[in-house]
Order: structure tokens, then sequence, then C-alpha cells
């Protein structure tokens, strides 16, 4: 099982997303625990970025709603937001 680590951004986005949307931080937390165990599992989406955030790789959570990550050698997540905040 691959182990993940998260930046101290994206921990508290994600803390501020339960208490906003608690639905959809539960969908994050299952995709974090899908991305684990399956790192290419398709329904993650998973597409390597270009341009500012060409070292970045983003996993999609719904249709919308993204999560950035890098590796250090493990998966490094850290940010989390919606498609038109993080490619503004």
């Amino acid at each position: 099982m691959t182990k993940l680590k998260f930046s101290p951004l994206f921990s508290k986005k994600l803390a501020k997303l339960k208490r906003r949307n608690p639905k959809l931080a539960n969908l994050v937390k299952a995709k974090l625990k899908l991305y684990q165990a399956y790192p290419t599992h398709s329904s993650l989406r998973l597409h390597k970025l270009s341009g500012n955030l060409q070292n970045a790789w983003s996993l999609s959570v719904t249709k919308d709603f993204r999560l950035l990550f890098t590796f250090r050698p493990e998966p490094y997540f850290f940010d989390l937001s919606t498609h038109a905040e993080i490619y503004k």
C-alpha cells in the first residue's frame, strides 16, 4: 500500500472542507484510500500537469474537484480545490 504525505496547506483546506461540506470531505478521504490501494484506478482520472504545475499530478475527486500532488519520493499532496481555482 502506498504511503501518503500531506502539506500543512492540504490538511488545513481538508479540515475547512469537513466543516463546510462533510459529504465532499468524505469523498476526498475515499479517493485517497482508493489511490493508496490502486494508484492507477481509472475513476481517479490521474494525469500529469503542465505549465506552472509541470511537476505535479492531479487526481479527480468529482468532475470539478481536484487533489494535487508531487512525488518526494512518496506521493505528497499539497493542494485541493475546484478545477477553476487550481488552474487559474
